[in-house]
């Protein structure tokens, strides 16, 4: 029942894409059609693609801080859709030191696959900082959504969470010998009292 046409709109002189929908009514001999211009969908998305940009664009300074690292969705083009919070101009073109090629360009190559990408960039003050970045692409815009955060700063709080677990985990060691100690002493003492009485 799908039937692709050109068609010219009401107003306009050049025909564009139509799709029509069409079904037959047999007992009245009568053919039912609905259609769309397909130029009206491709408006409704770029609205409704603008609208979800403006909105992210809003919520993206709540979602963002310093243990999520830097978060930013840019276009298959390399044009960035959603800036982090902090980009500095220029972001769209920032170099990786470790390829020579842009940043951007190689987080959309590391999307193909695992979308772990290491890479080297210059911070305000002009020095070498290592960066890793986890990027998933989100087919239904082609956009690209990264996170990414400083190597060190990722090392610092891995070693963190090592650090708690290694705290946590001595103190229910000492505890446990603590109680087994206690539990043992008593086992102990009324043995030792028990045999006493029994003499």
């Amino acid at each position: 029942g799908f039937l692709s046409i050109y068609w010219t709109k009401l107003g306009s002189k050049r025909p564009v894409p139509k799709l029509l929908y069409v079904r037959s009514y047999p007992k009245w001999d009568w053919i039912l059609g609905t259609g769309i211009y397909i130029d009206d969908i491709a408006e409704e998305m770029a609205r409704e693609r603008e609208r979800i940009i403006q909105d992210l664009r809003l919520a993206w300074p709540r979602i963002e801080h310093e243990e999520t690292g830097e978060l930013f969705i840019f276009d298959a083009n390399g044009n960035v859709v959603v800036p982090p919070r902090k980009a500095p101009p220029g972001f769209a073109d920032t170099p990786n030191l470790l390829t020579g090629r842009k940043v951007l360009t190689d987080m959309a190559q590391a999307a193909q696959g695992d979308g772990r990408i290491t890479y080297e960039v210059r911070d305000a003050e002009g020095r070498a900082v290592e960066k890793q970045a986890l990027v998933r692409l989100f087919t239904p815009f082609n956009w690209y959504v990264a996170n990414s955060n400083e190597r060190t700063r990722m090392e610092a709080q891995a070693m963190n969470l090592i650090r708690n677990q290694v705290v946590i985990g001595a103190t229910i060691l000492v505890l446990a010998m603590a109680l087994i100690a206690w539990v043992v002493g008593r086992v102990c003492a009324k043995g030792y009292a028990d045999r006493t009485r029994a003499e």
